[in-house]
């Protein structure tokens, strides 16, 4: 079986602004063949925040740092279980600092996770999210059609690609 090749391009938009890359973006790669990280593959955490993001990064540093410990300590074999563990340990760690800080200050992500693991991609979303593929030289987003309404799809210039 061929290798696949991984490209890893990332931007922002944020306040209608495109940024060449974003803090909310996280890529979590195995130090060493033997590291915990390498057991389970390679983590992608991408979130997409409902709101102006200058209010701080705490609450995407809290879910970020969650899921990633959660994902890589739990005792399962299964990346599909350890993702869902991680996703719900996630949702609690920011339920809890929605609930101690004022409404004003209050933030819901959006959350793609993606694990590449051999040739094998696992993904896990929680919405708002949304996740372009490229396979076979065409894009697919995930979900399809977030929504509802192809006519209000926002066709975006894809970045130069790195090599």
């Amino acid at each position: 079986m061929s290798e696949h090749e991984r490209q890893i391009s990332q931007f922002g938009i944020v306040g209608g602004n495109r940024q060449p890359a974003s803090d909310l973006v996280t890529i979590i790669e195995p130090r060493t063949r033997f590291s915990p990280e390498a057991r389970k593959g390679t983590l992608y955490i991408v979130a997409e925040a409902d709101q102006n993001v200058t209010r701080g990064s705490t609450p995407y540093q809290l879910v970020t740092r969650t899921l990633q410990q959660t994902f890589y300590r739990d005792s399962s074999l299964s990346i599909t279980s350890s993702l869902k563990a991680a996703i719900r340990a996630a949702n609690k760690v920011l339920y809890q600092h929605n609930f101690s800080v004022p409404i004003h200050r209050r933030t819901s992500l959006g959350i793609t996770c993606a694990v590449i693991k051999g040739h094998d991609l696992f993904v896990a979303q929680v919405a708002p999210s949304q996740m372009y593929m490229m396979t076979e030289g065409n894009f697919r987003a995930l979900p399809a059609n977030p929504s509802g309404n192809p006519h209000l799809l926002v066709r975006l210039p894809l970045p130069e690609q790195r090599h």
